[in-house]
């Protein structure tokens, strides 16, 4: 790729990591600036010696990140934010935590898992990033819900035949009384003078004896009745 890569190695402490180089200057004092996460990652302090070697590193194919504050969980499209920050890196080691800076908010992930080696260059690569749970990021617990028995008080229902053996013993006395009101009960009168027909009279009279809102309750279904006037 022709990006050079640097193996830094903390002898004293035994920390390692890698990192890409932004620029060189002419310094006799044989003097590297890092950055401030680099430095606690490797637990340097100001003017300590650092063994610097050039490496070749692998290209990365797959990345493990854990967060190191539940925080990162806010940021609506993580994978977005990463990928725009690990373009100012030029290769990831494994056990490194990295600070990306995200709306004036830094947050540190640490690299957990790494393939195809523990130390990889992510320079125009195509590699699958994935995440663990945070550190203080703790498993909401699961509570099932109670169904709670309801007491319902018991409907009563009045059934209209109470008594087997009398069919009318549901229907209300003043249906079942023959003598109930009957509109336009008085006699009527001919416009011509003539008096009335018998057909007439005998209606009147077959509707004066049959009981008001009395079902026939020996009906049969599928036969029709005819009523013949006496």
């Amino acid at each position: 790729t022709g990006v050079m890569l640097f193996k830094l190695h903390n002898k004293k402490y035994d920390r390692i990591t890698h990192c890409g180089v932004l620029e060189f200057l002419p310094n006799e004092d044989k003097t590297c600036y890092l950055p401030n996460w680099m430095m606690h990652h490797l637990l340097l302090q100001e003017g300590d010696e650092l063994c610097v070697e050039s490496v070749a590193l692998p290209t990365a194919r797959f990345v493990r990140f854990q967060p190191q504050s539940k925080d990162f969980l806010d940021i609506s499209n993580p994978k977005a934010v990463l990928e725009t920050a690990l373009r100012n890196f030029n290769c990831l080691s494994k056990g490194d935590i990295i600070a990306i800076n995200y709306l004036n908010r830094n947050y540190e992930l640490h690299v957990v898992e790494l393939k195809p080696a523990d130390a990889v260059s992510i320079i125009e690569c195509d590699m699958e990033v994935d995440f663990a749970p945070p550190i203080d990021y703790v498993e909401p617990k699961y509570i099932p819900t109670t169904t709670q028995n309801i007491a319902t008080t018991p409907k009563t229902t009045t059934s209209m035949a109470t008594t087997p053996g009398d069919p009318l013993s549901g229907i209300p006395s003043s249906f079942k009384n023959s003598s109930s009101f009957m509109p336009f009960h008085g006699q009527g009168n001919r416009l011509d003078g003539k008096n009335k027909s018998k057909d007439q009279e005998q209606q009147n009279n077959l509707q004066i004896q049959q009981t008001r809102g009395v079902p026939n309750y020996d009906y049969e279904y599928g036969t029709l009745q005819f009523l013949r006037l006496p």
